[in-house]
């Protein structure tokens, strides 16, 4: 049976390992978004506070990446009264989150200092390129940021060989955002043992680095001083054959092998068996670091890809995963959705957006077996900008519909209403 958009509101679920966690963000585009998303999947109650001339470009539509189970108000917080409004949301919340651009959201009273005063419980969480000022303060830390900066900075680009932020996937976003969602559950824990909130600071390019741990240990090991000693940090770093990747009928397929040894019962020696070539187990050409690579690209990469031609790339990696091998094939953004493992997983789940029609998005990763017995599979539409901004102020804050007409009036809010969806 398919999962019901009619169903209750996840935050109003007893069940919910989140239920009576109270968020409030001022949130930007994907990073801090995606993280209060998770949040809202477990029941937190997000409220999303966006700024009165909210751009809704139907081409981008970042709230379908990011905004599902969370309600939407429209606050103009450039106005006072604006800014009280946030404020008194913020003063019953159990977190507030922002990722503005650092000094932003000062101005508007509702930095961490302001808030922390008004709600001493209150956990407050930034995420901003090169972190805040308020503790730790980077010499840049007012510098503006995204992710290819960051990606730059830490490393990453450097160990991805190419252009940073050209792959088209949101790296710095969603490894920060993951971070900050940490912080903030290690944050909420202290509170509750100590009764105090804090400050969560997560810095993109802190985030990103701790993916180039690796490779810092590498160079440091070798002792590695300047760029011209880069060769040892390298034969150490491909001691064994790493990664390596082959075509297939339909494309790609990707192996990793952690060893060298020669015999059969070794990494590499059950690839040689399985791909038909046990010549290779004791060849000194590719058993030799030096020539290595050379060979591999001369010997080894045709000969597999005329073994694998016959199959598809999901195929070939089959054949290799069931020797035992570390196998996959590289899947394309439309494949993931097809691919078993990811079915079974349930990695995949819809939103209605404002038309009405049902779409395919990446889901939550984290899974809980008491979750998960729940059974709780809704389809939730995504609110519009503003669309909750009524029913919060006065659930929230006790106003009258009238107080709320008189603050759409003046443009201190906005609201937006549900559209009829075209089925």
């Amino acid at each position: 049976m398919a999962p019901d958009t009619t169903q209750s509101p996840l935050r109003l679920d007893g069940r919910l390992p989140l239920h009576g966690v109270k968020v409030v963000a001022a949130e930007l585009l994907v990073a801090m978004p995606f993280g209060t998303q998770l949040f809202a999947d477990f029941g937190a109650d997000v409220i999303d506070i966006e700024h009165v001339s909210f751009r809704d470009d139907p081409d981008t539509r970042w709230r379908l990446r990011s905004g599902r189970h969370k309600r939407r108000i429209a606050i103009n917080l450039r106005d006072p009264r604006g800014q009280e409004i946030a404020r008194s949301l913020a003063a019953s919340a159990d977190v507030f989150a922002e990722n503005y651009r650092p000094g932003v959201i000062e101005k508007y009273g509702l930095g961490y200092t302001a808030l922390s005063a008004l709600n001493p419980k209150l956990v407050y969480a930034s995420m901003s390129g090169f972190g805040h000022q308020d503790f730790l303060p980077s010499p840049v830390w007012n510098l503006a940021s995204y992710g290819p900066i960051a990606e730059s900075m830490s490393g990453v680009a450097n160990a991805q060989g190419d252009e940073p932020g050209k792959a088209g996937i949101a790296l710095g976003d969603i490894i920060s955002t993951l971070f900050c969602m940490i912080g903030i559950m290690v944050a909420l824990r202290d509170r509750d043992q100590h009764g105090k909130g804090q400050y969560v600071d997560i810095s993109m390019a802190d985030a990103l680095l701790t993916l180039s741990e690796r490779r810092v240990l590498i160079n440091n090991l070798a002792e590695i001083a300047d760029e011209s000693a880069a060769a040892r940090s390298a034969e150490l770093n491909n001691a064994g054959f790493g990664t390596l990747t082959f075509q297939a009928g339909d494309g790609a397929f990707t192996l990793v092998i952690l060893d060298s040894a020669a015999n059969d019962e070794s990494h590499w020696g059950r690839f040689c068996n399985t791909v038909g070539h046990p010549e290779w187990i004791t060849d000194s050409r590719i058993m030799t670091t030096a020539t290595r690579r050379a060979a591999l690209e001369e010997i080894v990469t045709p000969a597999v890809a005329e073994w694998a031609a016959s199959m598809t790339k999901s195929e070939a990696a089959g054949v290799l995963r069931n020797a035992g091998l570390a196998a996959a094939p590289i899947l394309t953004p439309v494949e993931t959705m097809h691919e078993p493992h990811y079915v079974a997983r349930r990695m995949f789940t819809e939103v209605e957006e404002e038309r009405g029609a049902r779409l395919k998005v990446v889901g939550n990763p984290i899974k809980m077996s008491g979750f998960e017995e729940l059974g709780v599979h809704t389809v939730p539409r995504i609110a519009t900008p503003g669309e909750q901004t009524r029913e919060i102020l006065i659930e929230s804050l006790g106003m009258s519909d009238s107080d709320v007409d008189n603050l759409i009036d003046k443009g201190v809010v906005a609201e937006t209403h549900a559209p009829v969806a075209s089925r």
